[in-house]
This record gives structure tokens, C-alpha cells and sequence, in this order.
């Protein structure tokens, strides 16, 4: 038995199957079910960590880029 197929069976035999979403827009669902909060500081805290990564990623942009460089988030 050749590596692949011996590597296959040992996983297939021990690792259960992921329960997988029907369709990318159930996964999505299940993600926002899992992840949403009624809670105003958490999803203060949400807002400002998403505005940083956006701001991050554009001045990243920039730099690589120069003056010209699109922006990813206006």
C-alpha cells in the first residue's frame, strides 16, 4: 500500500466527518448564529477591531503601492 492510500485509511478509520453546511450561505448563517451578541461593548469593541484592520490593510496598500495605490476601503 503506497503512502496516500495508507495515509487515507488511517484518517478516514479515526477522524470523524465534519458536519458540513448544506451551501455557503448556511455556513454564513451558522457563523452569525454562533458569533451574535446584543451586547453594546462587544460589539463597540467589533467595530473599532474592524475599522483598524481596514485602515491597517489600506496604509499597507499604500505603502507597497505608492501615492497611486487604489484604496481597498474608502
Amino acid at each position: 500500500m503506497n503512502t496516500d492510500d495508507y495515509v487515507t485509511s488511517l484518517l478516514t478509520r479515526t477522524v470523524p466527518p465534519a458536519k458540513n453546511a448544506k451551501s455557503l450561505a448556511e455556513l454564513f448563517d451558522q457563523m452569525q448564529q454562533e458569533q451574535w451578541t446584543n451586547d453594546p461593548a462587544e460589539n463597540g469593541r467589533r467595530s473599532r477591531e474592524e475599522s483598524e484592520f481596514m485602515e491597517a490593510m489600506s496604509r499597507n496598500r499604500l505603502a507597497m503601492e505608492g501615492p497611486d495605490a487604489r484604496r481597498l476601503y474608502p
